[in-house]
C-alpha cells in the first residue's frame, strides 16, 4: 500500500463524515476471478500486511461477506495500531476491492 491523499478512495470506504487521516495507505485491485454473487457466500477475507512481501506479517484483516457494494472493517492484528476498511465494488467482469489503512483511533 502506499500512502496518499485520496478523497475519491476514501468516498468508496464510505468514510465521508470522518477526516481523512494522515498516514492514509490505499489500494485498489480488481479480481476477475470472484464475482458479486460469490461475495454473498462468504468465505473470503483481506489482510494488510506490514510490508508488500507476501510474506510479511499481517497487521490488519476482515471477512468479507455481503451483498454488492458493501463496506468491511478491517481489525488490528497483535496491537499493530494499524485498522482500515475495504470496499467492495462489481467492476468489470469480477470485483474491485479499494483497501484502505489508518492508525487505530484516528478515525471516530
Amino acid at each position: 500500500m502506499i500512502a496518499v491523499k485520496a478523497s475519491k478512495e476514501w468516498a468508496r470506504l464510505d468514510m465521508s463524515n470522518a477526516t481523512l487521516p494522515d498516514p492514509f495507505w490505499v489500494e485498489d485491485e480488481g479480481i476477475d476471478d470472484l464475482k458479486p454473487a460469490d461475495m454473498e457466500q462468504g468465505g473470503y477475507a483481506v489482510a494488510i500486511h506490514a510490508d508488500d512481501d507476501k510474506d510479511a506479517k499481517v497487521i490488519a484483516c476482515g471477512e468479507l461477506k455481503g451483498t454488492v457494494p458493501f463496506t468491511a472493517d478491517l481489525k488490528e492484528i497483535g496491537g499493530s495500531g494499524i485498522v482500515g476498511r475495504v470496499a467492495v465494488e462489481a467492476h468489470k467482469d469480477g470485483i474491485r476491492l479499494t483497501t484502505g489503512a489508518f492508525k487505530a483511533g484516528a478515525v471516530n
